[in-house]
């Protein structure tokens, strides 16, 4: 276990349960889970945990690309060994449950699993598990190859293998996590770009903190250079109708999508996918306040997916819907 795991973990007693909230719906995942794992013995590829209902999927949101993430229902079941093709994270939602399991060859082992607590395992690792009642997870499967974008500026050469650990808990990536969860159930207003810096932000985090080799995954320090910058924004103000991606950003500037996203904030003061969301609304109000167009169509013409994803953000930055914000020009 790392220095400072055990700083992590909170006192006994106090799990936070978090509560689908059934009133909402959820995305329907296309084809059940999308995290798969080979099962030791006879090779077979298999579902994670093959007995779950997935309730929520970011397969067909404009991030799917980057990593998997998920809402398992699981319940009580006997898992036969398995090994996953992505580095695997679960995080326990709610409810407490004692875990059978046992880990890459190793003794059985009994452990509580109890709300807002994680398990990591590294992609390859065989895995042995029962559950005594299962319950709701938040599960975030990373592909390899989207680990080693975010960790290639740093170490471009270096294996990337996750510390196998249990039942620990960890504030940020909580944190991190309980954001793509919420993104997710109101149906990703906020597109790819802040979706795709979650996913960036979470495995570079796990990079730090739990990688068997060392990978300094930090911040450039300075900002953009002025000419950068013009280049990166003129970009910005030429496509805001199209879906704008981190790595097509950063791939201007030369940089990882990573180091791009910070030296950006420090420049600007801003997100990239704040400062796009600014730009998306200045732009939606010149339109409300010039012209007599649908607001269908004005979401389209800022690069939001639908009208309802225009309300929400603008009601978030402006403090009204904008049908309000044109008939107060009246």
């Amino acid at each position: 276990m790392q220095r400072g795991h055990e700083e992590k973990r909170s006192a006994p007693g106090q799990e936070t349960a978090w509560t689908l909230d059934s009133a909402r719906p959820y995305t329907t995942p296309q084809a059940g889970s999308r995290i798969f794992a080979l099962e030791t013995l006879t090779g077979r590829l298999r579902q994670f945990c093959g007995g779950n209902e997935v309730l929520m999927s970011n397969a067909g949101t404009p991030w799917a690309d980057t990593v998997k993430v998920e809402v398992h229902r699981l319940c009580r079941q006997e898992e036969p060994e398995t090994a996953p093709l992505d580095h695997c994270v679960s995080f326990k939602l709610s409810g407490r449950d004692t875990l059978e399991w046992k880990l890459a060859g190793k003794r059985f082992l009994n452990r509580a699993y109890s709300a807002s607590e994680f398990c990591l395992v590294s992609k390859g690792t065989p895995v042995w598990a029962r559950w005594q009642k299962g319950g709701e997870f938040l599960v975030i499967a990373i592909p390899p190859a989207f680990a080693a974008s975010v960790a290639d500026a740093a170490s471009p050469r270096r294996q990337i293998e996750f510390t196998n650990l249990w039942t620990f808990r960890d504030a940020e990536a909580e944190h991190l996590m309980k954001t793509m969860w919420y993104e997710l159930k109101a149906g990703c207003p906020a597109g790819r770009l802040f979706g795709e810096s979650l996913a960036i932000a979470f495995t570079a985090h796990l990079l730090r903190h739990y990688s068997v080799f060392s990978h300094k995954v930090e911040p450039y320090r300075g900002g953009l250079s002025s000419a950068a910058l013009r280049k990166v924004t003129d970009y910005i103000q030429a496509n805001l109708h199209e879906e704008l991606s981190l790595r097509q950003l950063a791939h201007l500037t030369r940089l990882s999508s990573f180091h791009f996203a910070h030296v950006f904030k420090q420049t600007t003061g801003l997100a990239p996918h704040r400062y796009v969301l600014t730009q998306r609304i200045a732009l939606a109000k010149t339109l409300l306040e010039s012209t007599r167009l649908q607001l269908a169509e004005i979401a389209f013409r800022v690069g939001f997916s639908s009208q309802a994803h225009l309300t929400v953000m603008f009601r978030k930055i402006v403090g009204c819907t904008p049908g309000s914000y044109r008939g107060s020009l009246v």
